[in-house]
C-alpha cells in the first residue's frame, strides 16, 4: 500500500471517530506530540524486535504518518484559535454601533416624515427594541429610504453624511459577521485534531506496550517507551502523599 493510501485510510479512520469516545489527553498536546515523535523514532531501532511480538513494521510507520497527519491538524487549529474571541468582540461593537445609529436615525426619519404618510409607514416596521441579527437590513433600508427624501431631511437639518456612514456601517456589519461565522469552524477543526490524537495515542499505546513486554529486562531500551510527563506527574503525586 502507498503512503497516500495509507494516509487516506488514517484519515477515514480517524474522522470515524465518534466525539464522545474521545477522551481527555491528560497532557498538554504540545508535549504529546513531542513525546510521540521521540517514542517512534527510538522504537525505529528496535523495529526486528518489535516485529517479533507482533507489531509489524507497517504499523509503525502508521503511527510515523498519523503523527504527521496530526501535528498539521493541531498547528492549524492553533493558529485559528487566536482570532475567534476578537472576531465576536468586532462583531458585537458593529452590531452595538448599528444599534445607535438605527435609533439616531429613525428618531430624525419620524420626525421628517410626520406630514407624509407614505413615507412614514415605509419605516413604521423598524420598532424597539432593534433585533441585532436585522441591524444590517435596517441600516440599508434607512439608507436608501433617505438618500430618496434628501428635501425633507434637509428641512429638519439632518446632516445627510451619516447615511453614507450608515451604508459603510451595514458594510462593516456584514463583514463582521462572515468572520465570526468563519471562525466558528475552529471548533470542528478542534474535533479533527483530536479525532487524530485520540487514534495516534491509541496506536502509540500498543507500541509502548510491545516495547515494555520486550525490553523489560533491558533499562536502558525499556526507558524509551516509557513516558517522561507521566514520570515526573507521578512523582510530584508521591511528594504530595508524602
Amino acid at each position: 500500500m502507498s503512503e497516500l493510501s495509507i494516509k487516506e485510510q488514517l484519515l477515514q479512520e480517524a474522522f470515524a471517530i465518534p466525539r464522545k469516545e474521545i477522551k481527555r489527553l491528560g497532557m498538554p498536546y504540545d508535549t504529546f506530540l513531542q513525546e510521540s515523535s521521540e517514542l517512534i523514532q527510538w522504537a525505529k531501532q528496535d523495529a526486528e524486535q518489535l516485529q517479533q511480538v507482533g507489531f509489524e513494521s507497517s504499523k509503525l510507520l502508521q503511527a510515523e504518518i498519523l503523527l504527521e497527519l496530526a501535528k498539521e491538524e493541531h498547528t492549524r487549529y492553533a493558529n485559528k484559535s487566536k482570532y475567534p474571541k476578537q472576531s465576536v468582540s468586532n462583531w458585537e461593537a458593529d452590531k452595538k454601533r448599528g444599534v445607535e445609529l438605527v435609533k439616531k436615525l429613525m428618531h430624525v426619519f419620524k420626525f421628517a416624515f410626520r406630514h407624509d404618510k407614505e413615507k412614514l409607514g415605509s419605516i413604521s416596521y423598524i420598532k424597539q427594541p432593534y433585533a441585532k441579527f436585522e441591524i444590517r437590513s435596517h441600516l440599508d433600508f434607512l439608507t436608501l429610504i433617505g438618500r430618496k427624501s434628501i428635501p425633507l431631511l434637509s428641512a429638519v437639518n439632518f446632516d445627510i453624511a451619516l447615511l453614507d456612514e450608515a451604508k459603510q456601517l451595514a458594510e462593516e456589519i456584514t463583514e463582521s459577521h462572515a468572520r465570526m461565522n468563519s471562525d466558528t469552524l475552529v471548533n470542528f477543526d478542534k474535533l479533527k485534531r483530536d479525532q487524530l490524537i485520540y487514534l495516534l495515542k491509541n496506536k502509540l499505546k500498543e507500541l509502548r506496550a510491545c516495547g515494555k513486554y520486550v525490553f523489560k529486562s533491558k533499562p536502558n531500551r525499556l526507558k524509551g517507551y516509557q513516558s517522561n510527563y507521566v514520570k515526573v506527574q507521578n512523582n510530584k503525586r508521591r511528594k504530595k502523599l508524602d
